[in-house]
């Protein structure tokens, strides 16, 4: 299948290195107009909590951030090949949270459309991305930690095959690519934490005490949102 120039990943030997991001930082830090406006102080230097935080993330993937990078690029050529990282970087995201239907037509995106055809580029190019990153790990050349190739691998590898299921077999009109995940999970046991003090390892007692707490405050609310309604 002949894939749009969009969807192509055309990365050459580059470099990309964080501290071209650093740096761009320091260069627009106290001025009243900057145009990688998006980045601070905890995008470039996060804690370990700020560090699972997506905001912080998107902050630097933002496309304010590449076009700081690009425009700075004329002082410091290296800038360069960090702001085409960055770019390929935001485009799989993209492509891996489409939430809206509409979205695509409203921000004039390709990699925002959703997946209506088994001949859609965003599978083929998730697939390239996925053996991009395999080549990557293997090549043993730094790069991501090994969780993050390990889980990124993984999601781009059996997205493509989860889409295609839906709209062959299952016959859906389009796949929305965005609301395929694992926050409602996460939301459950982000309860069970708070339900035991906030301790992150949990045992089989503590998830079923919590389970019990939270079933009587839904119900208790629920209640009091019956009552608020006659």
């Amino acid at each position: 299948m002949m894939l749009s120039p969009c969807f192509v990943l055309d990365i050459p030997d580059i470099i990309a290195d964080f501290n071209h991001v650093r740096q761009l930082h320091c260069k627009e830090a106290g001025k009243p107009i900057k145009i990688a406006h998006r980045l601070n102080s905890i995008c470039i230097n996060p804690n370990a909590l700020q560090r699972t935080s997506v905001k912080h993330a998107l902050n630097v993937l933002h496309e304010s951030t590449i076009r700081g990078l690009y425009a700075y690029s004329d002082l410091h050529s290296e800038f360069k090949d960090t702001a085409l990282f960055l770019q390929k970087l935001s485009d799989i995201y993209k492509i891996m949270s489409v939430r809206n239907k509409y979205i695509g037509v409203a921000k004039r995106d390709e990699y925002c459309d959703y997946i209506s055809k088994l001949s859609d580029a965003q599978l083929s190019y998730m697939e390239i991305w996925s053996k991009y990153l395999s080549d990557w790990k293997s090549s043993g050349l730094r790069g991501f930690s090994a969780p993050t190739f390990a889980a990124t691998i993984f999601t781009l590898k059996t997205m493509p095959s989860l889409c295609r299921y839906l709209l062959s077999v299952k016959e859906y009109k389009y796949v929305l690519t965005g609301q395929i995940n694992s926050n409602e999970l996460e939301k459950r046991f982000g309860w069970f934490r708070q339900c035991s003090g906030s301790d992150f390892y949990l045992s089989v007692k503590t998830l079923i005490d919590g389970e019990k707490k939270i079933r009587v405050l839904s119900l208790l609310r629920n209640d009091l949102l019956l009552k608020l309604s006659l």
